[in-house]
């Protein structure tokens, strides 16, 4: 078995490519929503099927402009601050809540309707803001980080959540998960700095080490990603977990 080395971090231009076919992806899973799924409980316990819907269509029209964005974040801490929570639950809280009462019936044409202007609002915000700092959950990060890589991301594990939720099929390919899975393989290593070899099966998967001769960690490409993220059981370098 040949292992690769830890992937380099993808570009600004590749994650907002990404987040293309990514937009096209999830909006295929809410076009095949049944009326009886919305209601369905999601991994992301105690959100709906709905709710993460909410939360996606808010994040989508928070963050198609820079100063939008920066305005609920904000909002977020102020929050955090008076109800002593976390400001990025205060902020997905926001999202869910501000696209509430859009009828089931109108989710996937608004997300149709929000998903180009995120598209261009990320792909506006200059290379030298990208590399302003940003705080979330009491950890730094860059701008172009959270806009290009967490927000691809995001929809994507989102739409593994609904997917799981609902029964529907999880439409999966190399040239497109693929890189998405492998991106998220180099920021684990990168944050956890540990020796590790790692297989990872599925369309989505492939393998990787650094540094070791150990035992090769196994296990499904998308469940190492639901696990990473805080949505699986963890155990040894897998309790390290990385923004989603």
């Amino acid at each position: 078995m040949g292992f690769s080395p830890v992937p380099s971090p993808i570009s600004y231009a590749d994650a907002l490519d990404l987040a293309a076919i990514e937009h096209d992806r999830f909006l295929a899973v809410l076009r095949a929503m049944r009326a009886d799924d919305w209601g369905r409980l999601t991994d992301c316990d105690p959100w709906t099927a709905r709710d993460v819907a909410g939360h996606v269509l808010g994040s989508m029209h928070d963050n198609s402009s820079l100063r939008r964005a920066v305005t609920a974040l904000r909002r977020a801490q102020h929050a955090a601050k008076r109800h002593r929570t976390i400001p990025l639950d205060e902020m997905t809280a926001a999202q869910v809540c501000a696209f509430a009462d859009v009828p089931d019936t109108e989710v996937a044409t608004t997300f149709a309707r929000l998903s180009p202007a995120n598209l261009r609002g990320r792909k506006r915000i200059p290379p030298f803001l990208r590399h302003a700092p940003i705080t979330v959950n009491g950890q730094r990060y860059t701008l172009g980080y959270i806009t290009g890589i967490v927000l691809t991301r995001d929809v994507w594990m989102h739409r593994i959540d609904l997917t799981r939720a609902t029964g529907q099929h999880l439409v999966l390919t190399a040239d497109h998960d693929g890189k998405i899975v492998a991106d998220v393989v180099g920021d684990w290593a990168r944050t956890h700095t540990q020796p590790f070899a790692l297989q990872l099966d599925g369309p989505a998967g492939g393998t990787w080490q650094h540094n070791s001769n150990r035992h090769t960690l196994q296990l499904d490409a998308i469940e190492f990603c639901r696990t990473i993220s805080g949505r699986g059981t963890d155990t040894g370098l897998l309790t390290q977990h990385i923004l989603f």
